[in-house]
């Protein structure tokens, strides 16, 4: 390569690893990542599902304390709809809308109704073996 890889190229790299699963590559390109912008979650997220997926509780765990230590934190994700000239925000895995009772439910009647079409989840990252990932 004619030039020093920047954090777009370590970054692809990580995502390319990510789909691969692997994880010694990952490793070397989330620490170049690390080095180049530090407080970017993003990459740390990543490598840490990475390692999840593979397994590897034990690297998740040290690199999510390696967040809490450098004090990196995960931005939650946004999302805005409007129906009827009205703007609903949601923020991620969170209650906060007045409605989002009523709406997990009909997610939850949408979601049997592809299971019942042949639909099956692909979960994106396995079950941690105790239960909970803190």
């Amino acid at each position: 390569m004619p030039f020093s890889p920047d954090s777009g190229v370590w970054g692809t790299l990580l995502g390319a690893c990510r789909n691969h699963g692997n994880v010694e590559l990952a490793k070397v390109a989330s620490r170049h990542l690390f080095d180049l912008d530090p407080q970017d979650f993003g990459y740390y997220v990543l490598l840490s599902n990475l390692l999840a997926n593979a397994g590897h509780w034990g690297s998740v765990l040290k690199e999510q304390s390696l967040m809490k230590e450098i004090g990196v934190q995960k931005v939650p994700g946004y999302s805005w709809i409007e129906v009827n000239n009205t703007i609903h925000m949601f923020v991620a895995a969170h209650g906060s809308h007045p409605q989002s009772k009523h709406i997990y439910s009909l997610l939850k009647i949408l979601l049997l109704e592809l299971k019942g079409e042949g639909y099956v989840p692909q979960h994106y990252l396995p079950m941690h073996p105790q239960g909970i990932v803190s």
